[in-house]
C-alpha cells in the first residue's frame, strides 16, 4: 500500500522550448525590434525527484524538483529588421523547478499516480545575462509495478510550464542594452522511468 515515507527518483528524456520577449531600448530601437523574438528548442536529459510522506494512504506531499536540459538547442530569431532565421547553439538550455508536490494514488494498493508540483523556476539559455527566475508548475501521470511491499518501478509522463524574467545583455549591444528586461516562457515534456518508495 502507498503510505508512510515517500521517495521518488526518475530519469528520462524530454523536449524543452523557451520563448523570449524583451522590453526596454537598444540604442534608438525598442528592444523587441532590435533583438527580436527568440525561441530556443531542443531535447535532452530529464530528471525528477521528490521526498515527503503520506498523511493518509494514497496521498503524498512534500518537496519535489524537476530538471531538464537541451545540450544543443536550436535558436530561432524572428521579427527583427534583419538576420531572422535559425542557428544551432552550443550553450545548453536548461530549466529547473523546485517546490511543493502532491501525488495521488486513486487506489492506494495499485500504482496509477497523478500528481503536480508548484514552485520556483530557473531557466538558463546561455545567451547573455543571468538565468531568468520566476514561478512554474508541473503535472504528471504514471504507472508502476510493485518490486517489494513499499517499492515500485515507475514510468511517468511529465509536463511543465514556467514564467521567468531577468535583466538581459549581449556583448554586441554594449552599454545600450543594460536596461533591457527579458521574459521567458518555458514548456517541457518528459518521459521518465525510475524508483518509487512509498
Amino acid at each position: 500500500m502507498h503510505d508512510g515515507f515517500y521517495f521518488r527518483l526518475a530519469f528520462g528524456i524530454g523536449l524543452l522550448r523557451t520563448a523570449s520577449s524583451f522590453e526596454g531600448t537598444v540604442g534608438a530601437l525598442p528592444a523587441d525590434r532590435a533583438i527580436g523574438d527568440l525561441t530556443y528548442s531542443g531535447h535532452g536529459l530529464a530528471v525528477d525527484g521528490a521526498i515527503g510522506g503520506s498523511p493518509i494512504p494514497g496521498l503524498a506531499i512534500g518537496y519535489g524538483f524537476a530538471w531538464q536540459i537541451a545540450d544543443d538547442p536550436t535558436l530561432t530569431v524572428e521579427n527583427t529588421p534583419s538576420s531572422d532565421g535559425e542557428t544551432e547553439r552550443t550553450d545548453p538550455l536548461g530549466a529547473t523547478i523546485h517546490g511543493f508536490f502532491v501525488d495521488v494514488f486513486p487506489n492506494p494498493r495499485k500504482n496509477l499516480e497523478l500528481g503536480g508540483l508548484i514552485g520556483l523556476a530557473t531557466v538558463g539559455t546561455g545567451d547573455g545575462g543571468s538565468p531568468s527566475q520566476g514561478v512554474a508548475a508541473a503535472v504528471w501521470g504514471g504507472y508502476g509495478f510493485w518490486a517489494s511491499n513499499q517499492t515500485s518501478l515507475i514510468a511517468l509522463l511529465r509536463l511543465s510550464l514556467a514564467q521567468t524574467s531577468s535583466d538581459y545583455s549581449r556583448s554586441q549591444f554594449g552599454s545600450a542594452s543594460t536596461n533591457v528586461e527579458r521574459a521567458d516562457t518555458t514548456f517541457t515534456v518528459g518521459v521518465l522511468t525510475g524508483l518509487l518508495v512509498n
